[in-house]
């Protein structure tokens, strides 16, 4: 009986999950990165103040339709666990996260969509159909004006990489650092200097600060909580 009514509940929903092709992003060599770019100071990575991440707020024992809001991690939170993971030395534990060779592949657009899966979030490839491109994620998220307000930790950083208009950098924001009165981003992501770091940019750099929407609230009726119920156990 209670099967019958998990199949009536649960109606046989199913998902899928587009595969895309492989991006030619960024085929630069580091060499040509170096000699474009400007130089930056290297520096010990600081802890940055993290955003508590977003709980469900819920009522169990009411039998009306119930505010609830999804629950988030911090992506710095996930990223930061692969701190220090090279693509030389954690080849395979680094192709399991994203789905893609970091010996093969620029995976600084896979290492940010894939750390944005893990925390519950939609990565670029919702709003783009090259998802491996750093680029994608202009269109991503809310705009942040960072010409006029700080972004904050866990905001995605956009910035540009070699000399075509395609190509890019993309990691997470950190903090800000100031070295000999120069203010700098600390930039937590993949792919650079081949692996996962926090490097210093320079903010004049980035084409975009993005943040991610904010989580939809939705209605939690009381067939809901049923049907919640039944899959709980």
């Amino acid at each position: 009986m209670r099967a019958l009514i998990l199949f009536f509940l649960l109606g046989g929903c199913s998902s899928s999950i587009g595969v895309v092709s492989q991006s030619i992003e960024e085929s630069v060599s580091s060499a040509v990165y170096r000699a474009v770019e400007p130089a930056v100071p290297s520096t010990v990575y600081q802890q940055a103040v993290l955003i508590p991440p977003l709980r469900p707020q819920r009522r169990p024992e009411a039998l009306v339709s119930v505010p609830v809001v999804f629950e988030y991690q911090d992506p710095i939170a996930v990223a930061e666990t692969y701190l220090g993971f090279s693509e030389k030395h954690h080849r395979a534990e680094l192709r399991e996260f994203m789905g893609v060779d970091p010996r093969q592949t620029e995976w600084c657009a896979a290492f940010a969509n894939s750390v944005l899966r893990d925390s519950g979030i939609d990565g670029s490839d919702s709003v783009s159909d090259y998802p491996l491109m750093a680029r994608s994620f202009l269109e991503w998220g809310d705009p942040v004006d960072h010409k006029q307000e700080d972004p904050q930790p866990g905001d995605i950083v956009v910035f540009p990489r070699g000399r075509q208009n395609w190509q890019g950098h993309v990691g997470f924001f950190v903090d800000s650092i100031e070295v000999d009165g120069k203010v700098y981003w600390q930039i937590l992501g993949g792919n650079q200097s081949n692996a996962v770091t926090v490097d210093l940019y320079v903010p004049d750099r980035a084409l975009a600060v993005r943040r991610a929407l904010q989580p939809v609230v939705v209605a939690e009726t009381f067939f809901d909580r049923l049907r919640r119920a039944f899959m709980q156990g």
